[in-house]
């Protein structure tokens, strides 16, 4: 039988300096990443 698992809580801040530059997306998509690549660690620990 597994665990009851994990809960990770991201807290970012990003702070434009002036309105040309864009959204942090390719850091949120970083942290999905890291997340799937932590995810598939764990599980793959357990087995």
């Amino acid at each position: 039988s597994f665990g009851q698992g994990s809960i990770v809580h991201w807290t970012m801040e990003y702070e434009k300096h002036h309105g040309g530059y864009e959204d942090p997306h390719t850091l949120l998509q970083f942290a999905v990443d890291v997340s799937k690549d932590v995810d598939a660690h764990l599980t793959s620990a357990q087995a």
